[in-house]
């Protein structure tokens, strides 16, 4: 069972957890664009900011015994995480509509952060 205070936390990792696969899966096509280098260079950065917050947040969880076993797909609409505890098992089910807004917001909060801090 995962504890009230580290929920929110499990729900973050899931987040980075997915930007990160999104952006390393789309990375190999970026070569084929006509401004690819540029777009290329943009993405990597944008995974060395993900990745600064998620493996503090992986380590964290990690301590608790906390860490994210596999993806099953439901259907066209949800998804389910397995999530491992010190316990047991506990399965997460998530809208993909819902999870594709939040790492699209997710990306667009570090992308303007990059461009403010620059």
């Amino acid at each position: 069972m995962i504890k009230p205070n580290l929920q929110s936390a499990v729900h973050n990792l899931i987040i980075y957890d997915l930007a990160i696969r999104t952006l390393n899966y789309n990375l190999p096509t970026i070569d084929k664009l006509k401004a690819g280098s540029i777009y290329k260079a943009y993405t990597e950065t944008l995974l060395i900011e993900l990745r600064k917050a998620y493996i503090p947040l992986k380590q964290q969880l990690m301590l608790e015994r906390i860490s994210i076993v596999k993806w099953q797909q439901v259907d066209q609409f949800f998804s389910d995480v397995i999530v491992s505890t010190s316990g047991n098992n506990q399965s997460l089910r998530y809208a993909k509509k819902v999870l594709q807004y939040e790492v699209d917001s997710l990306l667009n909060k570090i992308a303007l952060r990059l461009i403010v801090s620059n």
